[in-house]
């Protein structure tokens, strides 16, 4: 539209300064990858709906298609979507990867090779395959800015019995008969009823998640912290300012987290310390990842048509180090990662250098401990200061990086305004071109 900038409409719900937000809230400056999951087949399996289905998933295949689908139920779909590195599916394995990664030590192996060599031998199994055993049940769940037990969840009954454990979770529904349950997840006779030992909500209201929940931590509402609104309509970027402080014992968002983050590394430093962990991580779009498997030809190695690969047949097993103790700390300040590794979305990539240097005089850095000299990100304030520095779409030095990325990729240089007039013999320019830079 004319005079809306980089605006266009997207889809719902969409974050604007985005590269900026997900640095901060993923911790991208300090530890990759981070664990991402798709909530709807995560909750699919945690809360036990599969086992309720009365159809496969052929129903819904084209009836040109291949068969592919056929015998098989959605639970399976999910397990072999999985194991075959396409979905984020977390936990990713039925134990522990931090002592995934300690057992492969003690082997003297490499991770990557002993996680293969347990697969392959069945002592490790993928926790999709088996979402009903206790070790790949969800334990703790923290409900933010969303009322999962109400509006957003779907199958409201089912978080009551399965999750929650309710006295009269009201499912009427019937099981799935012998004949349709799956064939690679596991069916065990008895669901489990009640799998969550904490459930905690941050809100400023009493929604169905809070009078369900174990605690609740009252929330701030808009005017009484400094936070940052964008909506997937228009390009705007609202900022809020702080008109009156918190009342009694409320916290903003960003005070909240700190509060439970100093709590747990200073419990984390005498049980945890500094482990090694395994994440899998799928395989990702706008990536040469998804070229893994050519021409749509899909082997499955856990049926025996190829080899397990990390990376091209299954997913990638990404050894990350984590210094427990120093979350609290960490979390207050803008880490190394962002000059080092750069920033990156949907296939882009620069690295803000200038904007650390920026946010380094603006905020002031750390003066001890693990994030020494850092950028502070230690009110909220200067946290929505990070993000907008740290996105293209509200700097524009990082638009036109983003722009001089995706020219790397695709080969084409565009020319500098303004472009010469008809008539003056001038082109189009061609792939590979720097013209006019």
């Amino acid at each position: 539209m004319n005079g809306g900038g980089w605006a266009h409409y997207v889809g719902q719900e969409k974050v604007r300064p985005l590269t900026g937000w997900q640095t901060v809230a993923f911790a991208l400056d300090w530890v990759r990858p981070p664990r991402h999951q798709a909530t709807t087949p995560y909750l699919y399996l945690a809360t036990d709906q599969w086992r309720y289905e009365a159809l496969g998933a052929e129903e819904l295949a084209s009836p040109l298609g291949r068969g592919l689908f056929a015998g098989r139920q959605f639970a399976d779909c999910n397990a072999l979507a999985a194991h075959l590195g396409w979905m984020p599916s977390f936990p990713s394995f039925d134990r522990s990867p931090l002592d995934l990664a300690d057992a492969a030590q003690a082997a003297g192996q490499e991770v990557g090779e002993h996680v293969i060599d347990e697969l392959e031998a069945g002592r490790l199994r993928f926790a999709a395959e088996d979402p009903d055993a206790p070790e790949n049940w969800p334990r703790v769940l923290t409900v933010w800015r969303a009322n999962l037990l109400g509006s957003s969840g779907k199958g409201h009954e089912y978080f009551l019995k399965h999750l929650l454990g309710t006295t009269d979770p009201a499912v009427r529904a019937e099981e799935t008969p012998a004949e349709l349950r799956p064939r690679e997840v596991v069916w065990h006779e008895r669901a489990p009823v009640g799998k969550l030992d904490l459930l905690t909500t941050i809100d400023f209201r009493m929604t169905s998640s809070c009078l369900f929940s174990d605690v609740v931590l009252p929330a701030a509402t808009w005017y009484e912290k400094h936070d940052l609104s964008s909506t997937d309509m228009h390009p705007f970027v609202h900022a809020f300012d702080q008109a009156i402080p918190p009342p009694w014992e409320t916290r903003t968002d960003w005070d909240a987290f700190n509060l439970v983050a100093g709590a747990f590394s200073r419990l984390a430093e005498k049980h945890l310390g500094v482990r090694r962990d395994v994440v899998a991580a799928p395989l990702t779009h706008d990536t040469p990842d998804e070229i893994a498997q050519p021409l749509g030809r899909v082997l499955d190695w856990r049926a025996g048509e190829c080899e397990p690969v990390p990376g091209r047949t299954m997913p990638r097993l990404i050894v990350v180090e984590r210094d427990y103790g120093a979350v609290a700390e960490r979390m207050r300040a803008l880490g190394p990662l962002v000059e080092r590794l750069g920033a990156q979305v949907k296939g882009a990539s620069w690295t803000p250098d200038e904007e650390v240097e920026y946010l380094a005089r603006k905020n002031g850095v750390a003066g001890e401990g693990p994030a020494a000299g850092r950028p502070r990100l230690d009110r909220a304030e200067r946290v929505a200061e990070a993000i907008l520095a740290l996105s293209g779409t509200t700097n524009g030095r990082l638009a036109v990086e983003g722009f001089r990325s995706l020219e790397r990729t695709t080969g084409w240089s565009w020319p500098t305004w303004p472009l010469p007039g008809p008539g003056t013999g001038s082109r189009s320019p061609t792939p590979g071109s720097s013209r006019g830079r």
